[in-house]
């Protein structure tokens, strides 16, 4: 069954995000039932399909409610260095005006692994490219149990940091995250010896998918040496931005974006690498610019060059509780569930030997 959407209002529909989206064009196609001749069974799937997006098919062409779950991420800075952790903050957070069961687990794995191994997936695209950057690990974890699951009044939040450095394969550059979470179970999933299976309890937590906003950041050392405003060239701008720095006045940059004179590959802005960053190093970018020899102190990146080292011969290796590994990449989602339940789980990194 094809569903249509028409917006007259750009800025609402964006505003509802993807997921009310498709909530209200379901909702919809059940107010003009009557018009488009849908039988009773698909009107139930549809008011099924609504269910699924956190809502309920209103009678009598009501509005469909407001999300129950909105997801939110955070970055402490949008400048990180090569070496160091980049701590993406996840938030869930109860949206609705009643309280509300949640799975507030949190756990991020691969956007491939099934639902109920992974709460919160994420796509990382470096800034101009379409192709996104591949998960680093192989994960396996068990069903979310008792604890996983809370109770969320309104507006009441549940967190989870992930540090997005360890668990992606990222190298300098500048980067866009966004989140989604997940959650296709009405409740923990416990281990029933009777039946020797898993067997989901029904606690009416809500089943629902949502997006967040996305974030840009930079793991440097990255960019071009000179390039002071990250706009890709070095030219009379990035001087004059030296000046203004220098003189104590703001400064325009294409963010994310280093400060000038941080430290970042070095003091950013340090075209002539002598430890300082000034007057000096404005007027060596316009020496550049206009094709004239430019002093350095050796070793140091000629203006115009790239600040970005060379990539890491290999990737650290990481296990987590010595439990047990899937014989081949294409079975270590299938048998997630015998891990079991809760925060149990191990982890490598692909392309390790096994």
């Amino acid at each position: 069954m094809v569903h249509s959407q028409q917006w007259q209002d750009p800025d609402a529909a964006k505003g509802q995000g993807s997921n009310g989206r498709e909530k209200e064009a379901y909702q919809r196609e059940i107010d003009n039932a009557d018009n488009t001749d849908i039988s009773e069974m698909e009107k139930k799937d549809l008011a099924e399909r609504i269910k699924d997006y956190g809502g309920s098919a209103q009678p009598g062409g009501a509005a469909p409610p407001g999300d129950t779950l909105g997801l939110a991420i955070g970055l402490a800075t949008d400048v990180f260095k090569s070496d160091e952790a980049v701590p993406l903050t996840i938030t869930l957070t109860n949206v609705s005006p009643n309280s509300v069961q949640a799975n507030t687990r949190l756990f991020v794995n691969d956007g491939e692994a099934p639902p109920p191994f992974r709460e919160v997936s994420l796509s990382i695209t470096p800034m101009g490219s379409a192709d996104e950057v591949e998960f680093g690990w192989d994960v396996r974890v068990g069903f979310p149990g008792s604890d996983d699951f809370s109770e969320l009044a309104p507006d009441a939040t549940a967190e989870n940091t992930a540090d997005i450095a360890d668990l992606y394969l990222l190298e300098p550059g500048r980067y866009e995250v966004c989140a989604s979470y997940e959650n296709t179970l009405l409740g923990p999933t416990v281990f029933d010896e009777d039946s020797g299976e898993f067997v989901e309890q029904d606690i009416g937590a809500v089943k629902m998918s949502v997006d967040s906003d996305c974030l840009a950041f930079l793991i440097g050392p990255f960019g071009r040496q000179g390039d002071v405003d990250c706009d890709n060239d070095e030219d009379a701008v990035d001087a004059l931005q030296t000046l203004r720095k220098t003189a104590g006045l703001g400064v325009s940059q294409n963010a994310p974006c280093p400060e000038i004179g941080s430290e970042f590959a070095s003091l950013f802005g340090d075209v002539d690498c002598d430890g300082s960053v000034g007057a000096v190093d404005a007027l060596k970018l316009l020496r550049s610019v206009a094709a004239l020899s430019v002093t350095q102190t050796e070793p140091c990146p000629d203006i115009g060059d790239s600040l970005a080292p060379a990539a890491p011969a290999s990737q650290a290796t990481a296990t987590g509780p010595g439990l047990p590994v899937a014989a081949a990449a294409g079975l270590a989602f299938v048998a997630f569930g015998l891990v079991g339940v809760g925060g149990a789980y191990s982890r490598r990194r692909w392309g390790d030997e096994r």
